[in-house]
């Protein structure tokens, strides 16, 4: 066994062949000859390798592969020419990999690198990694951003988010860390929706939008598909954001390997937040992981985009944390924007009211993204007189950690996507919705901004191709 003392080591590097591995670390085999070690072999520990390690090359045999980048996908994936025009800048899937979470059934990591595969930590992806990256630049802060997607959206889907977005963060100064879960959610909602509710040939005479108009009310989507059919699966998506926290799974892993990062660092070490959607229930419950760790002096912001946490949640998992309060952004949609949102094209108003009127255990649950929250003169909620205390525990922190002043309402009917270089980029707009916030480059470059608390060196000026 090599001893290793946990000191980084400053001689020079050596090249040698990894044969195996054990519960100690890798078995090697070096070119100094038989006298060397135990018959030219020996133990390298795997903090050692995790420490030192340079590069590896691996070689083998007939391996079958695919081309970073060029797996085959579904018909709707398939790329036009202007689709991949606007993803010429975008990370390859490798690297969106190295910089994403992925969390499956139960909050269990599902896909850990080669090096956690081993020790199954995330000590790689979210200390050594970014750590490395942390002093290759020369930036006083050393910024880590966790994005959680929203939870809705399958890996794949996910996983082009990184792609697309991940160009940005690292250009401003800041490591991400995208927080992916295994859920496809959304799709398996607009395939139960369309599937309950598509109309026969005689149905069709009048177009589809009429027959919907006038049969398929929102009503009977949320009694007729979206309780019996919809809420097990999103309480099974919020389960798996709860398991998560426990120990030795997804959200515990990550948090022990940020406590490690954060004491390479110190006062340099900055975490910010991001989540859009059901992203703020994952990030919720890593608060309560982060503040057992010790980290909650650590994380500088939290942004939210259309939270889909319940405001009961918000009042378990935020409203505590008095410090992070002070600290959080939240951007929703207008209730104008809202009702002119949809679900699949079905449900004639957006997620955050579908999931408070069919997938919450209350009817017109209030969900902390919808504007009607911070209206105290609303009435439409279900008028438990739970619900009033929990409107008012929830303003009153409001009020406390003057919230109102970072919250931002978006009325605008179109949201920009990508701005105009002058020259062979074209400006181009799409309508505002529950799920364009990540599309939304003013947004996006907005909370890069705070985070930064500086003029962006790289601007966010295209999230266009998914």
């Amino acid at each position: 066994m090599i001893a290793y003392d946990g000191k980084p080591s400053r001689s020079g590097g050596h090249a040698f062949a990894l044969v195996g591995f054990n519960r100690a670390g890798f078995v090697i085999q070096n070119s100094w000859g038989d006298k060397w070690g135990a018959g030219g072999f020996a133990v390298i520990s795997y903090a050692d390798w995790l420490a030192h390690a340079m590069d590896a090359w691996v070689a083998a045999m007939g391996v079958p592969g695919v081309v970073s980048g060029r797996l085959a996908t579904g018909g709707k994936r398939q790329a036009g020419a202007a689709s991949a025009a606007a993803r010429a800048n975008w990370w390859d899937e490798e690297t969106a990999y190295r910089h994403s979470i992925v969390l499956g059934n139960n909050g269990h990591v599902s896909r850990f690198d080669k090096l956690d595969g081993v020790t199954r930590t995330l000590q790689n992806q979210a200390c050594v990694l970014p750590d490395t990256w942390f002093r290759q630049n020369a930036q006083e802060k050393k910024r880590l951003v966790i994005y959680a997607h929203g939870g809705l959206n399958s890996e794949a889907d996910a996983i082009q988010r990184a792609q697309a977005m991940g160009r940005y963060f690292l250009g401003n100064g800041c490591y991400p860390l995208f927080l992916v879960w295994k859920s496809g959610l959304l799709e398996s909602l607009g395939d139960i929706l369309k599937d309950k509710v598509s109309p026969g040939a005689a149905g069709m005479a009048g177009g589809i939008a009429d027959w919907l108009n006038d049969k398929v009310t929102d009503p009977v989507v949320e009694k007729t598909i979206g309780r019996p059919l919809a809420c097990p699966l999103w309480s099974e998506m919020k389960e798996n954001a709860e398991l998560a926290a426990e120990s030795g799974r997804g959200g515990d892993l990550l948090t022990e390997a940020l406590r490690s990062l954060a004491g390479s660092w110190g006062d340099q070490f900055e975490l910010h937040l991001v989540g859009h959607s059901a992203g703020s229930i994952a990030l919720g419950r890593l608060l309560g992981n982060l503040a057992q760790k010790g980290l909650a002096d650590s994380v500088k912001s939290v942004h939210l985009y259309a939270p889909a946490c319940t405001v009961a949640f918000a009042n378990r998992h935020y409203a505590p944390h008095v410090g992070i309060m002070r600290k959080l952004h939240l951007e929703i949609l207008s209730d104008r924007r809202e009702k002119d949102d949809n679900v699949a094209y079905i449900y004639q108003k957006s997620l955050l009211y579908f999931v408070s009127s069919a997938l919450e255990a209350d009817l017109r649950m209030p969900i902390l993204g919808l504007e009607n929250v911070f209206n105290p003169q609303y009435c439409g909620w279900d008028g438990a007189s739970s619900t009033a205390e929990t409107l008012t525990n929830w303003r009153n922190a409001v009020e406390i950690s003057k919230l109102k002043e970072r919250l931002t309402i978006h009325d605008e009917e179109k949201i920009l996507t990508r701005r105009s270089n002058g020259a062979d980029q074209q400006e181009k707009t799409g309508s505002a919705s529950h799920g364009g916030f990540d599309n939304n480059v003013e947004v996006i470059g907005k909370t890069l901004e705070r985070i930064t608390g500086a003029k962006l060196d790289l601007p966010v000026d295209d999230l266009v191709g998914f």
